[in-house]
């Protein structure tokens, strides 16, 4: 039974941004899926069909000071001590956001020039394959350039998301300080 529960734990912990987000569920009660959404919307950025299902029914901050007030909320309860680990864990988060994508930003452009070079190789076979050629890399281009783009400004809007988060749980911790 008790290797039941180490071979779970280990199981866990080798899914990183599967435990990352359950820490921060259970802990700090900040579901990142969510606050990005929300982060998104108040930035002006186009939301998916799913994200936009997800903020249904939310108070959706339309300002920053609502963000930010919201923010506060949630947190004024919380101790210093709670605020500073809380301030620790979103570091981690910062410093990950990065990570989780690069490994799509490389891997992407590979499969696409697999793709590419399969259909070259089928359309030279044919009479008109210079003009399909033609057509078919700017498609291969375009498809492969939007994703990788499409990532990378998850990516940053993710990254500030923690940024603004670190500095509103910041100036929170300081005014914990000044009581």
């Amino acid at each position: 039974m008790q290797k039941k529960k180490v071979d779970a734990l280990i199981s866990q912990r080798k899914m990183r941004r599967a435990c990352y987000g359950k820490i921060g569920k259970v802990r700090f009660c900040f579901d990142s899926d969510e606050e990005r959404i929300l982060y998104k919307f108040l930035c002006g950025d186009k939301l998916r069909i799913k994200e936009w299902k997800k903020c249904k029914g939310k108070d959706i901050p339309y300002s920053y000071n609502q963000w930010k007030d919201r923010i506060f909320n949630k947190y004024s309860i919380c101790s210093k001590r709670q605020l500073e680990e809380f301030e620790r864990y979103l570091k981690v988060g910062r410093r990950n956001c990065n990570v989780w994508n690069k490994s799509t930003d490389i891997v992407q452009p590979a499969i696409a020039s697999v793709i590419l070079a399969f259909v070259v190789n089928s359309l030279s076979e044919k009479p008109n394959s210079i003009v399909s050629i033609v057509l078919a890399i700017p498609l291969v281009v375009y498809f492969t350039m939007s994703n990788v783009y499409g990532s990378a400004k998850d990516d940053i809007i993710e990254q500030k998301l923690y940024e603004d988060y670190i500095e509103i749980i910041h100036s929170m911790i300081e005014q914990k300080n000044d009581e």
